[in-house]
């Protein structure tokens, strides 16, 4: 049987892989697939990780240097808001040359992996920026086995590092096109080498699109049935230290709003201080969703939050394409305690970073910066489910591309394009 190995660079590319039916395809074809999850456990191998890794972080910096991508700049012109901690660009931090010999170091280092390939005929790596992935890069390199690159983030290839290069690479999956020409410009990378997958994740929520109503989902959230719903997914503190002052204006103004309404809070994930934020603000019509220990539990939790709401509210995130996903209504949070649209944090700056304002341009979102704004915008969506719909299927469309649950199909036949008869 001829077999495929994926390495799951991060916690991320493991939801997408492991939630996505790529390896049950993989199989119907007689194709067996070897989950790999980078962890050396000798002295030299975690030695050389941490070699490779702070290389990476160098190299992080410089490409986003050399490249002048707008968030790299608006996080040094907010230090204080953004610390940058994946430095140091100095000296002379464009450099191409410098970071060209830096570059030649990093993927000269010895492999730390302790996974044989050997019997490998593709080799999937789930993030063509990833550090650690050069490990196995290097031996297909050697064994001549085939590698096909993925793109496991909508953001990455304009903040990331630069994208993994071999002559091992012998293709890249992306979303869609405007990744395809992010890997073009700024990556370098042959346009005949990138395919157009779309992202594995989306397959999963097509399936709990067709397969959740909002009625069902509603009551196993225990929510009144003639409430509605507005679905808060928290970001950190970082990005989201104006959040509390915004939740606390919208539930302020409960009396005035016509409508009774159930605020469901989702904590950032892995992040320990939602409750020093939000506890003294959240009522009693307000519920904490907790994140769900395991990755496929928590996703659907995820999408039934978004069925169950009528507004979902946010920051610069993916979550607004993923509620836009499910026909709903996105009011973008960009008001702090200022209420001054000339003041400009780093926060609101990052709605039209390079790859975000493709999701802004549409106009797909109701972008607020004052309590009026956001409490009128609130009210309006509670009534115009029609509202922006066209707007919300064209930022779907350039961004998933594959809207029919097909990423992992196309994964699939992508893979197979390079498996020998």
């Amino acid at each position: 049987m001829r077999s495929v190995a994926i390495v799951l660079t991060d916690r991320l590319a493991e939801r997408n892989i492991k939630l996505s039916d790529l390896e049950s395809l993989l199989l119907r074809e007689e194709i067996h697939t070897i989950l790999i999850k980078p962890a050396p456990t000798r002295l030299i191998g975690r030695v050389l990780d941490r070699i490779r890794v702070r290389l990476h972080d160098i190299l992080y910096y410089r490409w986003a240097e050399i490249r002048g991508w707008v968030k790299h700049r608006y996080r040094k012109e907010h230090p204080l808001e953004d610390k940058i901690v994946y430095g140091p660009g100095w000296p002379f931090a464009k450099s191409e040359l410098i970071h060209k010999v830096l570059h030649t170091i990093f993927v000269s280092l010895p492999s730390s992996s302790e996974v044989e390939l050997h019997d490998v005929d593709v080799l999937v790596i789930t993030s063509c920026q990833s550090a650690i992935a050069q490990n196995f890069i290097r031996q297909a390199e050697k064994l001549s086995i085939p590698v096909v690159c993925l793109v496991n983030s909508w953001d990455h290839l304009t903040h990331g590092n630069r994208a993994l290069k071999s002559p091992a690479i012998k293709a890249y999956g992306v979303w869609n096109e405007i990744q395809k020409n992010e890997l073009i410009k700024e990556h370098f990378v042959s346009a005949d080498l990138i395919h157009i997958v779309g992202p594995l994740q989306f397959d999963f929520l097509f399936k709990m699109k067709h397969a959740l109503t909002k009625e069902a989902c509603r009551k196993d959230l225990g929510i009144p049935s003639d409430d509605k719903v507005v679905f808060f997914p928290a970001y950190n503190h970082r990005l989201g230290k104006h959040e509390p002052y915004a939740i606390q204006q919208l539930l302020k103004a409960r009396s005035e709003i016509p409508y009774s309404f159930t605020l469901l809070a989702r904590p950032y994930p892995h992040r320990g201080d939602f409750e020093s934020r939000f506890s003294p603000i959240l009522d009693s019509k307000s519920q904490t969703i907790e994140p769900a220990s395991s990755l496929k539990e928590d996703w659907e939790l995820m999408a039934k939050l978004l069925v169950a709401s009528d507004v979902i509210l946010c920051g610069p995130g993916t979550v607004a394409v993923e509620a836009m996903f499910f026909d709903r209504p996105v009011v973008h949070l960009a008001l702090d305690p200022k209420e001054d649209k000339n003041h400009q944090p780093l926060y609101k700056k990052y709605f039209f970073t390079d790859h975000y304002q493709h999701v802004m341009k549409h106009n797909a979102s109701d972008y607020v910066q004052t309590s009026q704004e956001f409490i009128s915008s609130v009210v309006a969506n509670f009534s115009r489910t029609e509202s922006k719909r066209v707007a919300r299927e064209n930022t779907i469309r350039e961004q998933i591309y594959f809207i029919n649950g097909s990423a992992a199909s196309n994964v699939s036949s992508l893979i197979q394009k390079f498996l020998a008869p």
